[in-house]
């Protein structure tokens, strides 16, 4: 018979709660097991989709792109942004607007690891 502990640990577990499973266990999301922390990672490429997404329909306003992104990123509990940026593929400047061909790139920690993605985007090859 489980007792209440396994029975919660179990329950978080399976919820894919990461942040409330280290805060149980009292220890560092980098000791999680690595399926969550595998799982954690993917929110990367999604943000990388949604700001894709975005672009590709129009979007042009590095402020409205990285937020997406973000807000994306920061609904996950084990990631922390270092940084989601918008710049200018030629001079690596940061835009406000791309008008040119832009990098947007992003660094965020799962744990401790710190994992980077990016994509190229081309407003005139559209």
């Amino acid at each position: 018979m489980l007792t209440l502990a396994w029975g919660l640990f179990l329950l978080v577990l399976l919820a894919g709660a990461g942040a409330v499973l280290a805060a149980l266990l009292d220890c560092d999301a980098a000791l999680l097991p690595l399926p969550l922390l595998s799982a954690a990672a993917l929110v990367l490429s999604r943000a990388v989709a949604e700001g894709q997404r975005l672009m590709e329909a129009g979007e042009r306003n590095a402020e409205t792109v990285t937020g997406a992104m973000k807000q994306l990123i920061e609904a996950e509990p084990l990631a922390r942004i270092d940084y989601v940026e918008m710049v200018s593929w030629d001079g690596i400047k940061p835009v406000e607007v791309a008008e040119g061909p832009v990098l947007v790139a992003m660094a965020v920690y799962i744990g401790k690891t710190r994992l980077i993605d990016n994509f190229i985007f081309d407003p005139k090859a559209e």
